[in-house]
């Protein structure tokens, strides 16, 4: 099956089952399957195609993926990242999750794949339970720490970790002048 083939979200988990793994390409191209070292250093953000091409993608490069499809298939979502905020250069492993939310018959699903200890599709009343249920997933995994929701935006090609993070950090000063 190809990306453009896919005609429905279970279609789309059984793709990336199939063809997408956890991992990064550095800046020399070279891969990082599940692993973190270097990331802050070394990690650009691929386009779907390279994606694609290369069968791998961090959350980042997988909700993007997914934000693709769901788009082609004309069913509405939103796209997140939870995240810590950063300030700390020493951080050796980012604490940040992008995920995916759509919505149809009423109801809202989580897909997942990403992580592999929550991959596959959740079904929720509404968009706020859902969210809560994430929030409250990865605040007992990170033993109490919370993190920050931001709605995820489009996803640049080419952006260095640092450029992503000052992107979504720009993106959470501007939302908390709207509220």
């Amino acid at each position: 099956m190809k990306i453009f083939d896919i005609t429905n979200p279970q279609e789309l988990l059984e793709y990336m089952n199939e063809n997408i793994r956890y991992g990064w390409l550095d800046k020399n191209n070279v891969e990082h399957i599940d692993t973190m070292k270097g990331f802050r250093d070394e990690y650009h953000t691929l386009t779907n195609g390279e994606v694609i091409i290369n069968k791998l993608g961090t959350c980042i490069e997988q909700t993007n993926l997914e934000v693709l499809v769901m788009s082609n298939l004309h069913i509405p979502y939103k796209a997140y990242c939870l995240r810590s905020y950063e300030d700390d250069p020493n951080i050796v492993e980012p604490k940040m999750h992008c995920f995916l939310l759509y919505f149809e018959n009423d109801k809202c699903y989580h897909f997942e794949h990403s992580n592999p200890e929550k991959r596959g599709i959740h079904e929720y009343e509404n968009e706020e339970q859902a969210l809560n249920d994430i929030l409250s997933y990865y605040q007992e995994r990170d033993k109490g720490e919370t993190r920050q929701l931001v709605q995820m935006p489009i996803v640049e090609p080419n952006m260095s970790w640092h450029e992503w993070n000052a992107y979504l950090d720009a993106i959470a000063e501007e939302n908390k002048k709207c509220l």
